[in-house]
């Protein structure tokens, strides 16, 4: 694996986590509102409802959500150990902020008082550094 194929994994771990949390507040907003308007609500004393199949559902998610977190955090905290191996300090800040922050190109450059041709070379030699910095990245698999 590359550097920057181990770095745009972590990106792509907080993406997943990000529409996790998503999914995870529509389904609490649609239970909230069908608990405020009494929809599904069983009025036969019967053994349950929709309501609280919906709330054992989100609990569900709850769960998923922080499994999610945790994989993302020690994965983050794993690459921030690997970005703080590169000694230059604009490569650093660059990779944290391209990597573990998810800030856009354009917005970087600006941040760091680059043009964007700039901050792609930057890149590349921060790149070029972290991959120096962390020989073991090469020997990691790939992920799908």
């Amino acid at each position: 694996m590359t550097g920057k194929e181990y770095l745009w994994n972590i990106r792509k771990q907080r993406n997943a986590l990000m529409v996790t949390q998503e999914e995870i507040m529509e389904v609490k907003k649609k239970i909230l509102y069908e608990i405020h308007c009494g929809v599904g609500m069983g009025t036969s004393g019967g053994k349950g409802s929709d309501i609280s199949d919906r709330v054992e559902r989100w609990e569900s998610y709850l769960e998923k959500i922080k499994r999610e977190e945790n994989l993302y955090i020690r994965a983050r905290d794993a690459a921030k150990g690997k970005i703080n191996k590169v000694e230059d300090g604009d490569e650093r800040a660059l990779l944290t902020a391209r990597y573990l922050i998810n800030k856009k190109w354009e917005d970087i450059a600006s941040d760091m008082d680059y043009s964007v041709p700039g901050i792609y070379k930057l890149h590349g030699r921060a790149l070029i550094h972290f991959e120096k910095a962390n020989p073991e990245i090469k020997r990691m698999k790939k992920s799908r």
